[in-house]
């Protein structure tokens, strides 16, 4: 004869027999290498009819063998040439400030595209590869290491250590720490690009700084970023840098995908 367990004990009996499923949250790491890596600057527009060569340069740079470990694209978007027709969504009015201070230093005009690498005007491409050598062969002043997690949806939080291999350049030096994004596509409908559709790479979303780089042996920085739902996570990268301020050269940098 079949017998019928009582029904309290098969339901505790399938609950006990489902697998446990534990939450688990990617943790992302890097650290910096033992040369220096560069930060090149793209400020651009939209808006401008000149710079989409520029951003497809910049697009270009993995294709050429050149990697995150040599050089750090940023492309900072500008607001100031909204008023043509077209208002680019990527622009910060922030970034402006940073590319006239830049200029300044540089004793240069404001213009787009301007690339800037290591905080020197880069005005002859053809010569970008030998000037970025030269700043790979030399060897790193600070270590960097990024550690970063999602605990939720919209954030992620992030920490940073940047450790001096030599005190003497902790006084003059000053951190900076941000969010960029990967594989963004834009249809311009008016302006001086309109009609065309233009593609763009390593584009700042978030950039926070500067941050004093203390003269003990190590500074920590923890950090929160808002994580727009409109950002396509997979396409994320943080990056951080540790530059001269007053003259705008870049110490050590170090990027860490969020893939």
């Amino acid at each position: 004869m079949t017998q019928r367990l009582p029904r309290f004990i098969a339901i505790a009996l399938l609950v006990f027999s489902l697998p446990v499923m534990a939450e688990t949250k990617s943790v992302y790491t890097a650290s910096s290498d033992t040369h220096r890596t560069a930060i090149l600057e793209l400020y651009t527009s939209e808006g401008c009819s000149s710079c989409p060569p520029a951003d497809e340069f910049v697009a270009s740079l993995p294709e050429a063998g050149i990697n995150l470990e040599q050089v750090i694209p940023l492309a900072l978007h500008v607001d100031y040439w909204d008023y043509i027709g077209w208002k680019d969504p990527y622009a910060n009015s922030e970034f402006v400030s940073r590319q006239r201070k830049i200029s300044d230093q540089n004793n240069s005009a404001v213009y787009t595209p301007q690339l800037v690498l290591n905080g020197k005007n880069v005005r002859d491409a053809s010569k970008f590869k030998d000037v970025l050598e030269d700043i790979n062969n030399t060897g790193a002043n600070i270590n960097l290491a990024l550690q970063a997690s999602y605990p939720s949806a919209d954030e992620l939080t992030v920490t940073l250590n940047a450790t001096p291999e030599d005190k003497r350049f902790s006084g003059n030096s000053q951190i900076y720490i941000g969010l960029a994004e990967n594989d963004l596509t834009s249809r311009i409908n008016s302006g001086e690009n309109a009609g065309r559709t233009l593609k763009h790479q390593h584009v700042v979303r978030v950039l926070k700084g500067p941050y004093a780089l203390n003269n003990s042996d190590q500074t920590q920085l923890d950090e929160r970023f808002k994580v727009d739902e409109q950002w396509n996570k997979g396409n994320l990268e943080l990056f951080a840098f540790v530059q001269n301020k007053t003259d705008g050269d870049v110490l050590q940098a170090l990027a860490l995908p969020l893939k």
